[in-house]
Parts: C-alpha cells; structure tokens; sequence
C-alpha cells in the first residue's frame, strides 16, 4: 500500500503474495518516488517475487518462477529490474544458433526462446538484461560476407564468372544433400 502511494503505481497480487516486509530508513530520510520503487523491486526479487508490467503504471506481482509467462511488452519507460518481453528479430544469423548462444546469459529466470518461421529471437528477462542481451544480438547478427576486387590478368572476366558460379553451385548442392 505504501508503495502504490508513494509511486502512484496499481499492483495486482498474487494469491501466492503474502507477509509482511520490514524497510528500515535513517529518521528524516525520505525517499523519492523512483528511489522508493528500486527498493521495493529489490525487496520483491529477494523474497523470490517480481513486479511484471501488466499496463501503463499497472503491475501485477507474482512469484518469480512465474514470472517469464506474465511478463509485460518491453516499454520505453521500463526500469532496469522491470521484467520484460522483446521480440528481435535477426536478419543474419540462425535464431537457434543465436538463442544457443544467449540462453548462457540470460538471467536465472529469464528465456530465450528461438522462432523460426520469422527467425527472431523471444527474450524474456529483466528491461537491464533484456538491453544487454540485444547489444550482445545487434555484435552477432552482422553481415560477414567479405568482398575483395581482384585484377584478372590472364583470363576473362566472363570464364572466371562461370567458374566461380559453378563451384557455388557445386557446394550449394553438397550442403543441401548433407541437412537432408
């Protein structure tokens, strides 16, 4: 009750939220509202809850095992230890590759979870790690093809085309007879 009055915040609770907290402050030593909502946000994970995200200033606590099914869409006003869902989508690299990769990362609590049909990535995690994760995504997902302009000096442009294609087509064929 006192945080939903300090913060101006509506909290929906759990059937499985209940105790009481104790927060000791030095006398006279008020807090602000965003000071007031980091610790109680701290004061939930630690009692193995969390604060997920279900509106514009509207949250809904639930036990933290909970948490990556009620987790909120990713907002712009989202704070470090809100939890978050963000969908990213990857224009170069294999989304299972990628989640692989990111699952040994992601917090305890959180998900990676690969879409292949339109190869994103779903990532469901704090708003702080859910900004690191699609850092780490935006380093892997890059265009790695190399070009290089060589001078031919005794053979045509065209001869040299035609080779190169065929060989490309060569592996193509060789690759797509492997993953069968």
């Amino acid at each position: 009750d006192e945080i939903a009055i300090r913060t101006g915040r509506t909290f929906i609770l759990d059937p499985a939220v209940q105790g009481r907290v104790t927060i000791k402050s030095p006398p006279n030593g008020g807090i602000c509202a965003d000071e007031a909502w980091a610790l109680f946000q701290a004061m939930l994970r630690v009692n193995d809850f969390v604060a997920s995200p279900i509106g514009a200033d509207k949250y809904r606590i639930v036990p933290l095992q909970e948490a990556a099914r009620t987790a909120g869409v990713l907002a712009e006003d989202a704070s470090g230890s809100d939890l978050v869902t963000q969908i990213v989508r990857l224009r170069y690299v294999d989304a299972r590759e990628a989640a692989a990769n990111l699952a040994q990362i992601v917090g305890n609590n959180g998900v990676v979870s690969p879409v292949r049909t339109s190869n994103a990535i779903i990532l469901v995690d704090t708003a702080d790690n859910v900004a690191r994760l699609q850092r780490v995504l935006s380093e892997l997902d890059r265009d790695t093809t190399v070009y290089r302009t060589i001078a031919l000096q005794n053979a045509s442009a065209l001869d040299v085309a035609r080779v190169v294609t065929d060989l490309a087509q060569e592996i193509s064929e060789e690759q797509g007879a492997g993953q069968a």
